[in-house]
């Protein structure tokens, strides 16, 4: 029983100090401080994020590309109905149809600026990331 005693002391004395030395690695240390560095500029990106009022401007640009959207849908429901009109306008240089998709196009890259920013944020303040851009 004494020896048992001994052979899981000497083993918890083992583990210990292997521990030790694994948590007082040069690399384990500058993890931490990474880590350390890296929450800190988050508290600041977030804290800028609720003073800056952006859940506001997210709100508001998603409310501009559904108003957008549901304009651009009753105008695509005209142009359905005057369809042969139409043709007549575009040889005189008016390109109604056009525009409307132009319209369309602008509604949804508001809908994915809204989107992105809500995701991102710190984007406003640091710049796209290189990773997320195309």
């Amino acid at each position: 029983m004494v020896t048992s005693a001994k052979n899981v002391l000497g083993s918890m004395q083992l583990t210990v100090t292997t521990l030790n030395g694994i948590l007082s690695s040069p690399e384990v240390m500058r993890s931490l401080r990474s880590l350390d560095v890296s929450l800190a500029e988050f508290e600041h990106i977030t804290r800028d994020t609720r003073a800056a009022g952006l859940g506001a401007l997210i709100t508001n640009l998603r409310a501009a590309a559904g108003s957008a959207d549901a304009a651009l849908k009753q105008a695509d429901a005209t142009l359905a109905v005057a369809g042969g009109a139409l043709d007549g306008q575009r040889n005189e240089g008016g390109d109604l149809a056009g525009a409307i998709r132009e319209l369309k196009t602008a509604a949804q890259s508001v809908r994915v600026l809204a989107d992105y920013l809500d995701a991102h944020p710190e984007s406003l303040i640091r710049g796209r990331a290189k990773a997320a851009t195309r």
